[in-house]
């Protein structure tokens, strides 16, 4: 069987002592001898006989047992070593006694009264190195006459120097850590100048390897000189890092926890098991509107409403007993009346003597469940006007997600909401819209904006496109990032149809009234051409009447009239007349021609051929052509085409006229004719001569205008470019001349309205 490990501690410890002292005493915490040894068998018998099983306290027959009580209940309590001598007479002869009293190294439950019997003013120093060992503690031993230290085995072995390191009380005194030093000699010179029975102090000593590390230093003057004064000062160095660094943190978690207790901004409170309040902080007190002594002893139950307090034993006080730990939310019934809700976090907790009592964190709570309340009857109206609305509601995620929709919007866009769900907004979007949507979408992400306002087309289930004024607003969490978007859809197909109709009415409009004004506007030049010329003609009547009237017989006054009147006979007044009526009806047809092509649009279309139009034309001019001897080239690359007969031939007439009656006959004249099809499909017809040429620089913003000539002596009348733009813009065309004096001219016509290409 092994051997009982406490016992085999015991007996080294003891047989160290026994080599030097004269008597070893075993007592227990209640001061009892529990046993007894001495340094041969002939004095441990005769000590057991005398003392085993006593009470220290009782030993009335014994002056040195006597005199240890106190110094036994000190070592109990504060776990120190004490040390004392005692001088008697002892069969006639003076003897000493040095009598240390030790906590037992091998139990807590026992402390060693040594008692070393000594004649000399020294204890010898193996006899105290040898036991001190034993115990376990390091050893010093100092000569304070030369101020020098002896250290043992065991102290050096603890802290790691060898002897020969530190062997002065000055190179001792620079390893305790600076702020212990003063301490630990003022200590010192307490026990040294006999202030103090012992020497005791808890200092930070420095090991080798430059840890500090947290001792008991404890030591006593062994020796004196014959004069008094102290001569051997012996001590020890008991290693209590771990212990020290805990009873520091056990302080500073005291420290900690009464500043948490009193300045934090949650309630805290003590109760025990039956709910008696034993303390509270003061934010609990500011918090409930009590003081205090109010607070304290009270039941926890009498600070509820009185509705609430039976649920306080069975659903707070039974949990915590049962599980040790609870949680959940207290309604607590203020001083000032009011109901504060407290969120709590209660455990159970012992304290040194095994006495349980609880440990409540609470934090207030009530604005919270007012602003829940709050928010929970804002989602409820949210909640009814989303689904009840007649408009079209969604919430949208940022990806465009629907996470819901109501009545209105299914209706709306045809879809069932699960349907919805699985798509996004981008999917049904009419493509042509998507990119102005994501792009104010994207300034609401970014933090630009907080909503927007778009009109943009769905396609709905059915295929259906529909307008929508959108409005999104965006909701964020509390550090701005997007949660979703609200939007709200109304529907407005029937209002942009309707305003696209009347756009399309109002241009319909203004393109009749610019129509009419168009009209008016060549009305007015018709009437002013008419009048113009007419009133020539007309005066030129008037004049020859009244000069025929003069040769009938008739007197008159008008003096052009009597001076003309000897120049003429009247055969040749009567022919004068004919002509001027002849060339006053011709002017007023041409006028009456260029009214009619501007004022009516409606002309027949026939399928002309143009070699046969251009045939035409070269008949009516043959004997110019001959004339002149004109080559005429065609180059035909369109032949036909669907086009007003007599305006394409009276195009073609009045742009080959013109080419013949303006050729150069210093050159040999030619014409050329061409057709072709231009950018947009058009056909162009083109009319190019090697003529005079006009002078574009002097009559380019004139060569279309009614009554111009550009050429003296070539009667011409100024009609034909005129009544040629006319008839070639009424049908959509345009008409374009290039020309160089002396080089000729190049005019060319893009036909408008075609109605059909043979």
């Amino acid at each position: 069987m092994d051997s009982d490990p406490v016992n085999t501690s015991r007996d080294a410890v003891i047989k160290a002592f026994k080599t030097f002292a004269f008597r070893i005493f075993e007592v227990s915490r209640d001061e009892k001898i529990t046993n007894v040894w001495a340094g041969n068998s002939e004095d441990e018998e005769r000590g057991r006989a005398l003392y085993l099983g006593l009470y220290a306290s009782d030993i009335n027959n014994d002056t040195i047992i006597r005199e240890c009580v106190s110094s036994i209940r000190k070592v109990f309590q504060q776990g120190k070593p004490q040390f004392f001598e005692y001088n008697i007479t002892l069969d006639g002869k003076a003897a000493r006694f040095a009598i240390k009293i030790l906590p037992a190294s091998y139990s807590d439950d026992f402390s060693l009264v040594v008692v070393e019997r000594t004649e000399v003013k020294e204890v010898t120093e193996d006899k105290w190195r040898l036991a001190l060992d034993a115990v376990g503690d390091g050893i010093w031993d100092v000569n304070l006459q030369t101020r020098r230290i002896f250290f043992s085995s065991k102290w050096e072995e603890i802290f790691g120097y060898s002897q020969s390191e530190i062997v002065t009380t000055e190179q001792w005194a620079t390893k305790i850590h600076p702020e212990d030093l003063p301490i630990s000699q003022k200590a010192m010179e307490d026990h040294v100048s006999g202030k103090t029975p012992v020497y005791t102090c808890e200092i930070r000593f420095q090991r080798k390897d430059g840890s500090y590390r947290w001792i008991l230093s404890r030591g006593v003057v062994t020796a004196f000189s014959d004069d008094g004064k102290p001569l051997r000062f012996i001590g020890t160095h008991k290693d209590i890092h771990e212990k020290k660094l805990a009873d520091l943190a056990h302080v500073e978690d005291r420290k900690q926890y009464k500043i948490i207790f009193d300045y934090s901004l949650a309630a805290i409170c003590t109760h025990d098991l039956e709910g008696n309040v034993l303390n509270v902080n003061p934010y609990a007190t500011e918090l409930l509107q009590y003081s205090y002594d109010e607070l304290k002893g009270r039941n926890i139950a009498d600070l509820v409403p009185e509705k609430f307090r039976s649920d306080v034993q069975v659903q707070y006080l039974d949990v915590i007993r049962k599980k040790t730990t609870a949680e959940g939310v207290l309604s607590v019934l203020a001083g000032d009346g009011s109901i504060k809700h407290l969120l709590y976090k209660n455990y159970v907790f012992s304290n040194p003597n095994g006495e349980q009592y609880v440990i409540a964190f609470a934090q207030d709570i009530s604005d919270r469940m007012h602003a829940e309340a709050e928010l929970r009857a804002s989602e409820k109206t949210f909640s009814t006007y989303f689904n009840l609305s007649g408009t079209g509601m969604a919430v949208v995620s940022p990806e465009g997600k629907w996470n819901a929709v109501n009545d209105a919007l299914c209706k709306m866009l045809g879809y069932t909401r699960e349907e919805l769900f699985r798509l996004t907004f981008q999917d049904i979007t009419y493509p042509e819209d998507l990119d102005q949507d994501l792009h104010l979408m994207k300034n609401v992400l970014n933090n630009q904006a907080d909503n927007y306002h778009i009109e943009k087309r769905y396609i709905t289930k059915s295929g259906r496109v529909i307008w929508i004024l959108l409005t999104t607003s965006v909701v964020r969490d509390a550090q701005s990032h997007p949660l979703f978007f609200i939007s709200q859809l109304v529907d407005i197909t029937a209002r942009k149809d309707l305003t696209n109709k009347l756009r399309s009415k109002n241009i319909e409009l203004n393109s009749a009234r610019e129509k009419l004004l168009g009209k008016v506007k060549e009305l007015e030049e018709i009437s002013h051409a008419i009048a113009h010329n007419l009133r020539g003609p007309a005066k030129n009547i008037n004049l020859l009447t009244r000069v025929l009237n003069i040769k009938c017989g008739r007197i008159s006054d008008h003096e052009d009239a009597n001076i003309l009147a000897g120049s003429f006979t009247i055969d040749e007044l009567a022919s004068l007349l004919d002509t001027v009526g002849l060339s006053m009806t011709n002017s007023l047809e041409t006028l009456l021609n260029i009214a009619e092509i501007r004022l009516n649009r409606e002309v027949p279309f026939d399928n002309c051929d143009f070699d046969e139009a251009i045939n035409a034309v070269v008949d009516q001019l043959a004997g110019d052509i001959l004339k002149r001897n004109i080559d005429i080239q065609r180059n035909l690359g369109v032949g036909k085409m669907y086009y007003p007969r007599p305006y394409l031939e009276s195009i073609l007439y009045n742009l080959v006229s013109n080419a013949v009656k303006y050729c150069n006959p210093l050159v040999a004249s030619k014409i050329w004719i061409s057709t072709r099809i231009v950018e947009g499909g058009a056909i162009a017809l083109q009319v190019r001569d090697n003529g005079f040429g006009i002078d574009m620089v002097k009559y380019g913003d004139k060569i279309f205008k009614l009554n111009q000539v550009f050429h003296k002596g070539m009667d011409s009348k100024g009609v034909g470019l005129y009544l040629t733009k006319t008839q070639i813009e009424s049908l959509g065309g345009t008409i374009h001349v290039e020309s160089n004096v002396n080089e000729g001219s190049t005019f060319t016509v893009v036909f408008g309205t075609l109605k059909s290409i043979a």
